[in-house]
């Protein structure tokens, strides 16, 4: 399309707790996990030379915020250059915060013939800022991209009030992306700071497209898990500092964890062992010990009925049977 031009356009969303919504995407059939990244290229069928969008606004709302997303965007324009690429510009406020995006990506061909496709970024969202390049490596399979992404600012209460989240406490907000090549494997990690959590992940694996030898080094800790455990039901575990460091490995269909620690306050959680199968469970071997100073701040978490109180101890352990069964 050689020119678009779209003035005024509003649209409003809405999803509540009762199943209610006034949108649907019809998807088909989930897909199979095994063939996701390889069996339909990822390639755009259009592309506009010369699009701008003014004026426009959305709104959304769902049961997960604690209050509506708004956003207005006075402007959004995408343009090709004289060297084939693609320039994107952004320029609106999303909750009362601003924000701004300058983008360019190229070659144009690339977005037909499926790549390598080179990008990179600037974006300002209230007071936190985006940087971020790099290069898929192709489009139609990407396996080995390598990618460089900081996003950053002083002030993480920008980034709650824009996703619609209750504002905590001030503390900054500083992640860090990288993804490379590196003697026949591709490496990842991720660090930085959310306000009082740290976190420090490597990973490596032979690529996406097979995701397999899969190796993961983790560390995290913080001032508690209430907060990042609340949004998948979990409200049981005590409101004191926690840590967890470990490496799990994917081979096949194989799980191993080894020496996957957690220190919750004053109470250990070590978790050792091996899954041979994770769709099935079959031949698992777990280990998994706990012990603190008081069981009573942890009875609801697992499951000890009664006024038990004081030091405690525990193991659980998952073994084959006969059968094979974990």
């Amino acid at each position: 399309i050689e020119r678009l031009r779209a003035d005024g356009v509003a649209l409003n969303a809405f999803r509540d707790g009762a199943g209610r919504h006034s949108f649907e995407f019809d998807t088909g059939a989930p897909p199979d996990p095994t063939t996701l990244l390889t069996e339909e290229p990822l390639v755009l069928p259009v592309i506009i030379r010369d699009g701008q969008v003014t004026g426009a606004s959305l709104r959304y709302e769902d049961e997960d915020r604690d209050y509506p997303l708004v956003a207005q965007l006075r402007s959004l324009a995408a343009k090709e250059t004289d060297e084939r690429r693609i320039d994107l510009t952004v320029d609106g406020d999303m909750n009362e915060r601003a924000v701004r995006f300058d983008g360019e990506l190229g070659p144009t061909e690339a977005l037909f013939e499926g790549g390598p496709l080179e990008f990179d970024a600037t974006g300002a969202f209230g007071s936190l800022t985006l940087v971020g390049a790099g290069v898929i490596d192709d489009l139609h399979a990407p396996d080995r991209p390598e990618v460089s992404i900081q996003f950053a600012g002083p002030d993480i209460r920008d980034l709650e009030r824009m996703l619609g989240l209750e504002q905590g406490g001030p503390g900054t907000f500083d992640i860090r992306f990288a993804a490379e090549p590196g003697e026949g494997r591709w490496l990842v990690s991720l660090d930085g700071e959310i306000g009082d959590f740290d976190m420090d992940f490597n990973g490596e694996s032979e690529g996406l497209q097979s995701l397999d030898g899969v190796v993961i080094d983790l560390h995290l800790r913080g001032p508690n898990l209430q907060a990042p455990l609340r949004p998948f039901g979990i409200d049981s575990v005590p409101p004191e500092r926690f840590e967890l460091v470990g490496v799990m490995r994917r081979q096949g269909k194989s799980l191993v964890f080894e020496n996957v620690s957690s220190v919750i306050g004053e109470t250990t959680f070590d978790l050792n062992g091996d899954i041979q199968d994770f769709t099935n469970f079959r031949d698992s071997r777990l280990r998994l010990d706990i012990a603190g100073p008081d069981v009573a701040r942890f009875r609801d978490l697992i499951g000890i009925p009664g006024l038990a109180e004081g030091p405690f101890s525990m193991r659980l352990e998952l073994n084959p049977t006969p059968q094979g069964l974990g």
